[in-house]
C-alpha cells in the first residue's frame, strides 16, 4: 500500500508539474484521476497504518487488506472511467504568452496506473490468499467440537 501512494504522489506531481503551471485552467477531462489519486493516496496511508496495528491478529489484517483491495479497486476503475487521460485546458494568463503557450488544451496519459496499481493489487491478493489458506490449514487441524463424544 505504501507503494500505490507513492505512485498517487508521483502521479499528483507529474500531472501537476507538466500542466498545472503552465496556466491551465481546470481539467477537461480528468476530475476522476484527480479522485482516484486522492482514493489511492489516503486509502494506501490508511490501511498501512491498520496493518501495523493488527499484523498480530490474523482476522483483523484480512479485513484491512480486503479493504486495501477495494481501495485500490476504486482507484483503477475512476482511472477507467476517463480513459486514463488527463487534459486540461489553458486559461489565457500574461504568463502564458512569455512561454509561448496560447488558448487550446494540453493533455497526459495516466494509462501506467494500470500497471504500477495493478501490481500492488496482485500483491495484496496473493497475501489475502496466504492468510485464508493458513486459516484454513489450522482450522483443519482442531479436532471438532462434539464428535468424540
Amino acid at each position: 500500500m505504501l507503494f500505490a501512494t507513492a505512485v498517487a504522489v508521483y502521479t499528483w506531481f507529474h500531472l501537476e508539474i507538466n500542466l498545472s503551471l503552465s496556466c491551465s485552467g481546470p481539467p477537461a477531462h480528468g476530475d476522476n484521476i484527480n479522485h482516484a489519486i486522492a482514493v489511492a493516496f489516503f486509502g494506501g496511508l490508511a490501511t498501512s497504518g491498520l496493518i501495523l496495528l493488527v499484523r498480530k491478529r490474523r482476522n483483523f489484517l484480512l479485513g484491512v487488506l480486503l479493504l486495501a483491495v477495494a481501495a485500490l479497486s476504486v482507484a483503477v476503475v475512476l482511472v477507467r472511467l476517463d480513459s486514463a487521460r488527463y487534459v486540461q485546458q489553458n486559461a489565457t494568463c500574461s504568463l502564458s504568452t512569455f512561454v509561448g503557450r496560447t488558448q487550446g488544451s494540453e493533455g497526459a496519459t495516466a494509462g501506467f496506473l494500470y500497471v504500477l496499481w495493478g501490481v500492488a493489487l496482485g500483491v495484496l491478493l496473493v497475501q489475502v490468499a496466504r492468510i485464508l489458506t493458513e486459516s484454513l490449514r489450522s482450522s483443519g487441524n482442531e479436532p471438532l467440537k462434539g464428535a468424540s463424544e
